[in-house]
């Protein structure tokens, strides 16, 4: 459902909210992703905590309304399969809103890993942490707590191995492993970590035999 400004006759006009917005006929329920991504201006006008589509919407609160951030964060409503987006958009209020039991990790760790990083001792869990996707993002934003996130055995090494030639390089000695390796990933080693080529050169020489 669309709401056309009678002024400009665009769909969900913020310029002339007052001219279309009436709280009583207004669709929340199809249309609220339209309020938060357009209108964000006019929150205090729109808000309802009662009628706003949580379900399909909330991650459009974190992206559109983090400015008002106070007056629309409820745990118990918020979508959580929508983690992503608190870690994304509200990282600066990450205190108020993180819950290790309600957050997505599946959905959600590549974007702690990224944005979060400030708060890394608060929310790391080894055991939670979706290894398997967001294995690049420990490695590319966390290195400074290299130590602490380390697992060669959940580390994937297959389509990661590369962030940590890039972005690990000062961790040589303690992650590196030619057995685990991605072969595919000399490249990186030798733009990276030129200065322990002694040791990754026979991993070299096997990949460009076995090509």
């Amino acid at each position: 459902m669309t709401y056309i400004c009678p002024i400009c006759r665009a769909n969900f006009c913020s310029k002339h909210c007052d001219a279309w917005w009436n709280p009583d006929t207004f669709n929340y329920e199809r249309s609220s992703w339209s309020l938060a991504t357009h209108c964000s201006d006019h929150f205090d006008k729109w808000w309802n905590p009662n009628k706003y589509n949580w379900r399909d919407s909330s991650w459009r609160l974190a992206k559109y309304c983090c400015t008002y951030f106070d007056k629309w964060w409820n745990p118990n409503k918020y979508n959580w399969r929508d983690s992503y987006a608190l870690a994304e958009y509200c990282h600066d209020h990450f205190d108020k809103w993180w819950d290790e039991n309600k957050f997505d990790w599946e959905a959600g760790s590549r974007e702690l890993a990224k944005y979060c990083s400030n708060h890394f001792d608060k929310w790391w869990n080894p055991t939670r942490y979706e290894w398997l996707f967001s294995s690049t993002a420990l490695a590319q934003y966390c290195s400074q707590y290299f130590d602490k996130w380390w697992d060669e055995n959940k580390f994937n090494w297959q389509n990661a191995s590369w962030t940590l030639a890039k972005y690990c390089y000062m961790y040589f000695d303690k992650w590196w492993n030619p057995e685990k390796y991605n072969a595919r990933y000399i490249a990186h080693l030798e733009q990276y970590c030129a200065e322990y080529q002694a040791k990754w050169t026979s991993l070299k020489l096997y990949a460009s035999l076995t090509a």
